[in-house]
């Protein structure tokens, strides 16, 4: 590159012949639709599951339009850009929900919430965006699942692959680690201060002390 001369940062030609340009075009919400429904069904599950999925796959291009449209980025929240990798995510999680688990299909759209929030919401930094954000998924989940949506909605959503944690620590079990909804903060409380007591009782001189607080959750 040349000298910069009045404010201007000129590349030489013969770099630049050097480069090409291309151009994707966006999909469109068809080709979408199609692309994250196959990927789904890949998955495995019973065909009482996968009725929901062209629902599933609706209801996440609508929310995510909806974000994309009302929480736009700014230099201040840059992170509120949205692409189709955090689609991607979303059906990420649920092919990654261990079939054993996935029994029926309310269960099903519990974890497809829980998946929207980890792809989505995480990211938004206020309770009023938050709360609008959750006020439009709750109505598309009462509009498009409906007889599941009690089930579907119901708080708090804690999920993870450690529900054996302890045996696998105490009992050296073999552990394949099911992701699955785990209950409450209570309920995971008890397995957290159980291996963090297995830790201690091994390494007495350097023990871990941790407190574990509902109220980080929360925010």
């Amino acid at each position: 590159m040349k000298p910069s001369v009045a404010a201007q940062n000129r590349i030489d030609p013969r770099f630049v012949s050097k480069l090409s340009t291309f151009n994707i075009t966006k999909l469109s919400e068809k080709h979408l639709h199609s692309i994250s429904s196959t990927i789904t069904r890949m998955a495995g599950y019973d065909n009482n599951i996968l009725e929901q999925i062209p629902k599933i796959t609706t209801a996440t291009i609508e929310i995510f339009n909806f974000l994309v449209n009302n929480f736009p980025p700014t230099p201040s929240k840059f992170y509120y850009k949205l692409t189709l990798r955090d689609i991607s995510r979303v059906f990420e999680g649920l092919c990654s929900t261990a079939q054993e688990t996935m029994l029926q299909s309310n269960y099903l759209i519990r974890v497809w919430r829980n998946e929207i929030h980890c792809a989505f919401f995480d990211r938004l930094n206020s309770k009023e965006e938050r709360d609008l954000a959750e006020s439009k998924l709750s109505d598309l989940i009462k509009v498009y699942f409906t007889t599941e949506s009690n089930f579907a909605l119901a708080n708090p959503m804690v999920f993870g692959n450690f529900s054996q944690a302890v045996r696998r620590i105490t009992e050296v079990i073999d552990d394949s680690r099911l992701y699955r909804d785990l209950g409450n903060f209570a309920d995971i409380r008890k397995p957290l201060n159980q291996v963090m007591e297995s830790y201690n009782a091994s390494h007495q001189k350097e023990p871990l002390k941790l407190v574990l607080l509902t109220q980080p959750f929360n925010i």
